[in-house]
């Protein structure tokens, strides 16, 4: 719920000291409305919402240093997987924050 109420305030409220955003396990999202790097992040054994809407929200990725990342064997919550999440939002923010 925190990506998704992020991306509403974002969406409504841009902050030129938000640099990139990374968007953990969102269902529904279009990027698009961002104005900065998005990095798209979510499990291959997420909810099945999330997983039936990572092409729509993919497609809505326009700015160019946005990227999605499916952590593999990750559920929603990267049980057991959260230092492949962690490596994966420093990489994106080390990219991104240059």
């Amino acid at each position: 719920m925190g990506s998704r109420m992020s991306l509403v305030y974002m969406a409504a409220k841009p902050d030129p000291a938000v640099k990139s955003w990374a968007s953990l396990g969102i269902s529904v999202g279009d990027y698009a409305v961002l104005k900065l790097p998005v990095l798209d992040l979510y499990g291959d054994n997420d909810l099945p919402p999330v997983l039936a809407n990572a092409g729509k929200r993919k497609q809505s990725l326009a700015d160019k240093g946005s990227k999605q990342v499916m952590i593999a064997r990750a559920d929603h919550f990267f049980t057991g997987r959260e230092a492949e999440m962690v490596a994966a939002v420093a990489d994106f923010l080390s990219a991104t924050l240059k």
